[in-house]
């Protein structure tokens, strides 16, 4: 699970996506912003049902757009509990998640001014050795 600051492509280009989520597969990414927010744990109970195997579809949980519906219907808790990455224990059944927090730092830049100079130096170095030869 990694929190992001913006996703725009999952499976397509999109400015809209605010979470993204391998279907039948581990991984998924979450908007840190939207994750924290009032969609939060709806975002992640949705980007965790595409892991265990579920797609869009309906008007609950795994519609195509986040509207604090969280309800799945008996074919999709089926597809859940078939799912791989459904462990058990004594305990009962569990999934085994591991969350990332991505932060971005940023690259310094070299100031411009200096960057010119420099590059102007070199067009002069370059002339002159054109000159000479």
């Amino acid at each position: 699970m990694f929190f992001v600051d913006t996703i725009d492509y999952c499976g397509g280009y999109n400015v809209n996506i605010v979470g993204c989520g391998f279907v039948g597969a581990a991984g998924l990414m979450v908007e840190s912003i939207w994750a924290a927010g009032s969609y939060g744990a709806e975002l992640l109970a949705h980007e965790l049902g595409h892991n265990l195997g579920l797609s869009h579809g309906g008007c609950g949980l795994m519609g195509p757009a986040l509207n604090h519906n969280t309800c799945l219907n008996a074919s999709e808790v089926s597809t859940i509990l078939l799912s791989s990455l459904v462990q058990q224990d004594r305990n009962g059944l569990y999934i085994e998640i591991n969350p990332w927090l991505v932060t971005a730092a940023q690259v310094p830049l070299p100031a411009a001014g200096w960057l010119l100079i420099g590059g102007i130096g070199a067009l002069a170095a370059a002339r002159r050795r054109r000159k000479a030869a």
